[in-house]
């Protein structure tokens, strides 16, 4: 099974999400993080060398042989194929001049890409770190998972693993979300942990009745805005056009008491536990960062 090209949806779930402009800390926290309030963050990523250099033929002209592992086919079964970075960003440009016909090649998603090339991180200066916690200060490029792909490439609904706060970077193209807030988590037929068995664009609601209840968002993100989703969000996202962004999931002291309760409550797999552990005893505990990552940098390759 391959990927879903879907049409933007018809469905009536359009009501508006706030737009901040270059955010204060103390607003970002007092707004939208301490009241579970998503946002759009508009102007912090406007002197950024990525935001007017980075398109697929700057990943392809890279002089490197540098690996990557994309996703193949539906991504929930998780199915992978390893090559060259430059393979990749090639069939991504036949899949565009194609006129797009047929399934998207791939997608590369959640790839740590300044852990295995670290020189890129001076294309994303000044970032705003007073949006995230102290404690991730350190080395903070470590935690950015980055994603790159064509048009119609879509990930289906999802939370983040560890119910993070989640803080996406649009670079280059044009994203449609779809979310629903914590509120309505109970009305998302969460299984497997972190999907939902919602198809937003096409919802049975003779089948999952509670769905109905449910306050879905949806709207754009383009080249230069940040999406704060705040912990426990359920979220679609499809490429509307060939696209370049990253995220980084974190933790609030508040948040990574929720995920740790909820993973033990809710019968997660051993690593959700484990990662959260490491988190609260930064963030709760103080154990500074230098001291955690060495063993929080598998949760990459376990939500790769």
């Amino acid at each position: 099974m391959g990927y879903t090209i879907l049409e933007p949806s018809k469905e009536a779930a359009h009501a508006e999400i706030a737009v901040e402009h270059n955010i204060s800390r103390e607003k970002f926290y007092k707004e939208y993080v301490n009241k579970c309030k998503p946002v759009i963050i508009k102007g912090l990523m406007d002197e950024w060398p990525a935001k007017n250099i980075w398109s697929n033929q700057y990943f392809s002209n890279l002089n490197t042989d540098q690996s990557i592992v994309a996703k193949k086919g539906n991504v929930k079964k998780g199915n992978v194929e390893a090559m060259k970075l430059s393979e990749y960003v090639a069939l991504m440009q036949a899949y565009e001049l194609s006129g797009k016909k047929g399934k998207p090649p791939y997608y590369l998603h959640d790839f740590p890409l300044f852990q295995v090339m670290p020189e890129l991180r001076h294309d994303i200066g000044p970032f705003p770190l007073h949006l995230f916690p102290k404690w991730y200060s350190y080395e903070w490029w470590n935690y950015i998972c980055f994603f790159m792909g064509t048009s119609n490439n879509s990930t289906p609904m999802h939370i983040d693993t560890l119910l993070t706060n989640n803080l996406f970077f649009q670079v280059s193209g044009t994203k449609e979300f779809l979310i629903v807030l914590p509120e309505d988590m109970d009305k998302c037929y969460r299984y497997a942990w972190k999907w939902s068995k919602i198809n937003p664009d096409k919802p049975d609601y003779e089948k999952y009745p509670k769905y109905k209840e449910a306050k879905p968002l949806r709207f754009k993100v383009s080249d230069g805005d940040i999406l704060y989703m705040p912990s426990g969000t359920f979220h679609q996202v499809r490429s509307l056009t060939s696209s370049i962004s990253f995220n980084i999931d974190w933790h609030t002291k508040k948040t990574v008491r929720k995920g740790l309760l909820n993973s033990i409550t809710g019968r997660a797999s051993f690593p959700n536990i484990y990662y959260n552990v490491l988190l609260s005893l930064g963030l709760n505990a103080k154990v500074p960062a230098k001291y955690i990552f060495p063993y929080y940098k598998s949760y990459f390759d376990f939500i790769a």
